[in-house]
């Protein structure tokens, strides 16, 4: 089977049991912060990938992670799964798919705001707003910033992508300059 068709079928499980138990954004939490431990971790990524090493240190120390981290028995016993079949290294695409069918589920949707300066409460709180009128679905930002784009907003909604940038604008006045010459 291809990766990124087990990778869906096991976000589709994890979506469905967390959906019975009423549970999708808090898993989705916990396994968005599980993925982040592993990506700030480069060691334990390559630990937990490291085929010289026994599943059942693995497991050690996975179990002392999942219980620090205070994840739910459930969320454990999917990454132990994951663990044992020797898949962590699916988790940022299975946690990408997750999102993508629980947002659907809640009927809501990510847009990522690129900025040259974080945004102030009353800007993300206008931004969120905006969105929302425009898809008809509750919206949730993941924000980044990006010196370089001078002021103004990028903002990307799935394949959709709104450059209100400095950046973009002055690229666009450059183009027309040089048409008209």
């Amino acid at each position: 089977m291809r990766r990124g068709a087990s990778w869906k079928r096991y976000a589709r499980v994890l979506v469905e049991v967390a959906e019975k138990i009423r549970a999708l954004q808090q898993v989705g939490d916990e396994l968005r912060g599980f993925a982040l431990l592993l990506d700030t971790n480069p060691d334990l990524s390559t630990f937990f990938q490291n085929p010289a090493i026994l599943l059942k240190d693995k497991k050690e120390v996975f179990d002392t992670l999942a219980e620090r981290s205070g994840l739910s028995s459930m969320l454990e016993s999917f990454l132990g799964f994951l663990l044992e079949k020797g898949e962590v290294s699916a988790l940022p695409g299975i946690l990408r798919i997750y999102e993508e069918m629980s947002d659907e589920r809640l009927n809501r949707t990510k847009a990522i705001v690129t900025s040259a300066v974080p945004l102030a409460d009353g800007e993300r709180r206008q931004v969120i707003d905006r969105l929302a009128a425009l898809t008809g679905k509750t919206v949730y930002l993941e924000e980044k910033v990006d010196p370089s784009l001078l002021g103004g907003l990028k903002v990307q909604v799935k394949s959709t992508v709104y450059d209100g940038t400095l950046r973009a604008r002055l690229t666009k006045i450059r183009e027309q300059l040089l048409r008209a010459s």
